[in-house]
Formats: C-alpha cells, structure tokens, sequence
C-alpha cells in the first residue's frame, strides 16, 4: 500500500491529513479545490483515505467513467 500512495502523491498535487483538516484547514482546502481545480488526497495514518475535488472535476470524473461503461458493453 506504501507504493499506492507514493503513486497518488506523484498524481495529485495536494495531500492533507485528517488531523489538519479537524484544525481548521478544511476552507483553505475547498478554496484552493475550487479555484485552482486540483485535488486533495485525504491522508490517516500515512494512508490515502479520500479525496476532496470540485464539482466540477467530479462530474467529469463520472462522465468518464460514464463513456469507458458504455464503451466495454458496445465490445
């Protein structure tokens, strides 16, 4: 699991733990989701968790996901 989450941190800009968002920094994190479009990996005990990402993004995400679904049935 080590390798998996040196891999999403090579992928994703942003890393946050559990601990720094029950501090407060969970506006900071929304703000900078929204206004630059870029993900935070949510991290506990060194381990990813979840992710924080915009609307946005999210919604491309399952549209993605959404055209690869349909694509593997027309196979």
């Amino acid at each position: 699991s080590n390798y998996v989450s040196r891999d999403l941190r090579g992928f994703l800009n942003h890393v946050v733990s559990i601990t720094d968002l029950g501090r407060g920094h969970v506006s900071k994190v929304v703000q900078t989701v929204n206004n630059d479009k870029e993900a935070f990996i949510v991290i506990k005990n060194n381990k990813p968790h979840a992710v924080i990402m915009s609307v946005e993004e999210y919604q491309e995400l399952m549209e993605a996901k959404e055209n690869y679904e349909l694509l593997q049935v027309a196979m």
